[in-house]
């Protein structure tokens, strides 16, 4: 085989889709294995060193059938490389033999309302300008969904069965998938993790191969294909060590301390620069009464009043930490909050980094939904960062000045905890507003970095 190819990151999209819990249907069992599913899968593809997807969207906990269709809409129009829609669940067959994949909320008595139909993935997958298509469903009967694409009348399946799309799912038609007991992952997405991590990159072909390889060793159900005529020579992960520190823990929140705006001299010296400069407002003063100039007395008193305390102030300011919950986003400095908002109340938002000669600053960018009253934070900013935040919000953003956070943790934060897309890149947010990149590129002009890197 050809040496493998892999994803353009910037103009393919993968969509993550996934349930564990059916509490509305009693004969559906769950799958704890389908959130780690997810996350592992989630975490190679987009890992900065190894992965070939970080633009990847993650639909799962309590997610409809509308956040699973607006997902997709999303990507199937952004991607113009490589499109993948994987689904790990429970697949439900109504009585007309369509398929559907199931969701936290559905009824398998209705499932035409309240879970995905395959049809719906299809039509996007097919109108996709994405080069390659793949589909990767790891369900219960999942194989027929390989029967309804190749059905010879069905216009969306003649528009898969070309080369450019890939079908891998986990079992034949009619054999249940396999969730081994116990086990952190599903025995077929198991398999798929370890051939993505090999240290060699694996083409698709290649990993189909030794997935079945060693489901077949184990005696467990084996996955079945459909390849075009050149997908199966897609690379998704490019080998090597994976390293999993950017991607933060599945928990109910995840916190995003900056580094201290000023090291323990510079906090030193301002705190004696202020103290020095309100010891001489007397002094002052008493030289002004002498002379009776009391103009003199009252403009050098207040400035050497007002920059003793601005320095100590400046001493004392202290990094900003960032939450990002299942709920909403909060901005605190030590036990005061900043703010608060609601991941309703927010259109999108994404993360700018400036650097000037000594450090690295984000600006978290937060645009909010039309008519949600403007907010800003409250508290002082670093002088060395201050002048950053002016220039944004007058663009109409919440800009959150931090000090040495990673933008790559904060964009996997926002996605794990919310259903729909609002982290946004960089040259995302350019293209909604071309009015932020001649913004960006004028502040960075002023506060040129002798060792620029990529933002995200």
């Amino acid at each position: 085989m050809s040496e493998p190819r892999f994803p353009d990151p910037d103009r393919s999209w993968a969509v993550l889709i996934g349930a564990d819990r059916f509490p509305v249907a009693a004969d559906l069992p769950d799958i704890p294995a389908v959130r780690e599913n997810l996350s592992s899968l989630q975490a190679v593809l987009t890992d900065p060193h190894v992965g070939t997807l970080p633009q990847c969207l993650r639909v799962d906990k309590e997610a409809t059938a509308t956040d699973v269709g607006a997902a997709l809409k999303e990507a199937a129009e952004a991607a113009t490389d490589v499109l993948l829609v994987y689904y790990a669940g429970h697949g439900l067959v109504d009585d007309l033999g369509r398929l559907y994949l199931a969701l936290a909320g559905t009824d398998p008595g209705r499932p035409g309302y309240s879970a995905v139909p395959v049809e719906l993935i299809k039509r996007d997958l097919a109108v996709s300008s994405a080069a390659t298509r793949l589909l990767i469903l790891d369900c219960c009967f999942s194989g027929r969904a390989i029967e309804a694409m190749s059905a010879p009348d069905g216009l969306v399946a003649g528009q898969l069965a070309i080369a450019g799309s890939y079908t891998l799912t986990s079992t034949t038609a009619n054999t249940p998938a396999y969730a081994p007991a116990g086990e952190t992952h599903t025995a077929f997405t198991g398999a798929l993790l370890r051939a993505l991590e090999r240290p060699e990159p694996l083409a698709l072909d290649q990993i189909y191969d030794q997935v079945d390889h060693e489901l077949a060793e184990r005696g467990l159900p084996r996955p079945q294909r459909r390849a075009g005529n050149a997908a199966g020579n897609l690379a998704l992960a490019r080998g090597g060590t994976r390293r999993p520190e950017p991607t933060p823990a599945p928990t109910d929140e995840n916190s995003f301390t900056g580094q201290p705006p000023y090291g323990p001299v510079a906090r030193r010296s301002m705190t004696t620069i202020g103290i020095a400069l309100l010891l001489l407002v007397p002094v002052t003063s008493w030289f002004s009464w002498q002379r009776q100039n009391w103009g003199v007395l009252l403009a050098f008193a207040t400035i050497e009043l007002l920059a003793g305390l601005g320095a100590i102030q400046e001493a004392k300011n202290r990094p900003r930490t960032l939450t990002i919950g299942r709920s909403s986003l909060t901005a605190e400095r030590g036990s005061r909050l900043e703010l608060r908002l609601s991941w309703t109340d927010i259109a999108h938002l994404g993360v700018m980094t400036h650097h000037t000669r000594k450090k690295e600053f984000q600006v978290l960018l937060i645009r909010l939904q039309p008519g949600v009253p403007p907010q800003t934070t409250t508290g002082f900013d670093p002088i060395s960062g201050r002048w950053l935040r002016a220039p944004y919000e007058k663009l109409g953003y919440i800009a959150v000045i931090m000090v040495g956070i990673d933008p790559r943790k904060v964009r996997t934060a926002v996605r794990w905890h919310t259903t729909r897309r609002l982290y946004r890149t960089e040259r995302e947010l350019f293209d909604l507003d071309p009015g932020l990149a001649s913004t960006t590129a004028k502040l960075r002009q002023w506060a040129p970095s002798r060792n620029p890197r990529p933002n995200d």
